[in-house]
């Protein structure tokens, strides 16, 4: 192939570009180690295999209900959803930098002073521009944005999955009032049944007129707990309302007739294994390597870029003739950078920082996980052993006011030991059903810090119609 003379010149200048590189300023990133997993495990584990889906081992079909309608319709969830597509639109967009820009391009102009001298020069014709990637500086940020859209994908199903166990705490919550409400009705049945029998002896002058005041008084501080446990009722079910994405007025729900049974304590698994799998430690490790990518682009970009363009146009001074001459174009430009006031250095500085913060955030978010999970543990097993010391209180408590009671109406003790022994078997009762509760609670505590994410039905859509 023979080389004109001023192509031969445009080859001299484009080499002559390149030496300036021995004159950029360099820099490199560091290397970075993540923290390392402890090598044994938690201090507690079952058999029970954890399902991605894990409320479903609490066995109660209304709370499966509520739960897929809340990752359907929430609107928090939607707007994670909708960060997503944003996070994924960005990757795409810097991907497309790696490749050529075709443009067709039409222009027209007027050229020339007074009226007489006055010209118009038509141009038509397609033109491509193209930044050769000498370094991976667009590559690097094409990797970053890709990164960060899988960062936006698992906060996504973090976010899901946090949904799943506010449902599933609000839901327990609600059946635990609806309990506590039917066990205030029936302690406030047998307060009156005891307000009759006192009244009676009253009327034959075996007892004093406080003793009944005494009584009422019971029955009105059970009706204050009354009112307090209906005003919670409402609450929760205008807090499940608004989580299944649907006005607090809107819906009335009713509570099963058993609140979740305690399944069996789930496989805890590894540490290294729970890293793995919790959406949240994810999102942070892409985003640490995100930031890591981000500054390989940053460093890049200290060095000397090379841009290409080309066309091929017609050019004429009316419209008829445009296609009659067509003229070709070649160009290139090399920009090697030689003095920025540290802008560009400053830059690199700025996403090394950024890249630390990432990797203390990642830290910091994998010994909060293994936290959870041993706070998890330990709660279970120390609230296991309360509600044991709750049932033996309160069969204590049973047995001594039956005593007290019959000694009482046999006219062998007063009225308000027998009061005393009623108000706290009664406490008792209530403080079981809380205790229980709790329970119930810290499992879903247990069950939150150990899963995975589960893919939601509207990211099955999108695969369908991505596929």
């Amino acid at each position: 192939m023979r080389i004109t003379k001023q192509g031969s010149h445009f080859v001299q200048t484009f080499c002559f570009g390149f030496v300036l590189i021995a004159f950029v300023g360099c820099a490199s990133h560091r290397d970075y180690e993540l923290p390392a997993p402890p090598e044994t495990g938690f201090s507690q584990s079952g058999t029970v295999a954890l399902s991605e889906r894990w409320w479903q081992a609490l066995s109660d079909e209304k709370l499966n209900a509520h739960i897929e309608t809340a990752l359907t319709r929430n609107f928090s969830l939607e707007a994670a959803w909708e960060r997503l597509q944003a996070a994924r639109a960005i990757s795409n967009s810097s991907e497309a930098e790696l490749y050529p820009e075709l443009d067709l391009r039409f222009s027209a102009s007027r050229v020339g002073g007074d009226t007489n001298s006055r010209s118009t020069e038509y141009t038509l014709g397609p033109a491509a521009s193209y930044e050769v990637d000498l370094w991976g500086r667009i590559g690097a940020a094409a990797d970053a944005s890709a990164l960060q859209a899988l960062a936006s994908e698992a906060a996504y199903r973090s976010a899901a999955l946090s949904l799943s166990g506010d449902v599933a705490l609000t839901w327990v919550r609600f059946t635990e009032a609806h309990q506590q409400l039917q066990l205030l009705n029936k302690q406030t049945e047998t307060n009156e049944k005891a307000l009759k029998v006192l009244k009676a002896r009253f009327g034959i002058g075996q007892i004093r007129s406080e003793d009944i005041l005494r009584q009422q008084l019971l029955i009105e501080a059970i009706q204050e707990e009354v009112l307090n446990v209906e005003t919670e009722i409402h609450t929760l079910s205008h807090q499940l309302a608004v989580l299944r994405g649907e006005a607090p007025q809107a819906r009335q729900f009713m509570p099963t007739e058993q609140p979740p049974r305690l399944p069996a304590l789930p496989d805890t698994g590894l540490p290294s294994e729970l890293i793995q799998r919790r959406p949240d430690i994810q999102a942070r490790l892409l985003e640490m390597e995100a930031a890591d990518k981000q500054l390989a682009s940053a460093v890049r970009a200290q060095y000397p870029s090379l841009s290409l363009s080309a066309s091929y146009v017609s050019e004429a001074n009316t419209a008829g003739n445009l296609f009659s001459d067509w003229v070709s174009r070649l160009a290139g430009e090399l920009i090697a950078p030689v003095f920025d006031a540290g802008q560009r250095r400053a830059e690199v500085q700025r996403q090394e920082a950024l890249r630390e913060e990432r990797l203390n955030q990642y830290a910091q978010a994998v010994l909060d996980a293994f936290r959870e999970v041993e706070d998890a543990l330990i709660r279970e097993l120390k609230q296991q052993k309360r509600i044991a010391n709750l049932e033996t209180r309160l069969q204590l408590a049973r047995e001594a006011y039956e005593q007290i009671q019959l000694g009482y109406f046999n006219g062998a003790g007063e009225f308000l030991s027998m009061l005393e022994a009623q108000t706290s078997l009664q406490a008792l009762e209530r403080d079981l059903l809380r205790a229980q509760r709790v329970l119930l609670e810290v499992r879903i505590a247990l069950y939150r810090a150990l899963s995975g994410g589960f893919q939601t039905a509207r990211e099955q859509t999108f695969k369908d119609i991505e596929g």
